[in-house]
């Protein structure tokens, strides 16, 4: 089997946004804020463009890595005043983990 090209209609597929938007009306409407995640709707899409790439092939590293940024994000935005330092550091996490 062959990989099959994108449409070549030039638009990209909205079901990236459309998930994105779901989860921020989720967060909305149920009150917990910390649902607004909208990496998740990257590795979504990732995983439904590519059933057979990294991300999906790894289910443990994918359930880890976005609660693991989550709360060590959370943890430096409670604990540190926003400034250089706790950008980096959040930064400097999330591409580590």
């Amino acid at each position: 089997r062959g990989v099959r090209a994108p449409p070549a209609s030039g638009w990209p597929s909205p079901r990236p946004s459309l998930y994105i938007g779901l989860i921020a009306l989720v967060a909305q409407a149920s009150g917990y804020v910390y649902v607004l995640f909208p990496e998740l709707g990257a590795l979504g899409h990732d995983i439904l463009k590519r059933p057979r790439g990294t991300w999906a092939r790894a289910p443990l590293m994918l359930i880890f890595t976005p609660l693991a940024t989550a709360v060590v994000g959370t943890l430096i935005t409670r604990h540190l005043p926003y400034g250089v330092t706790s950008v980096l550091l959040d930064v400097g996490f999330s591409v580590v983990a």
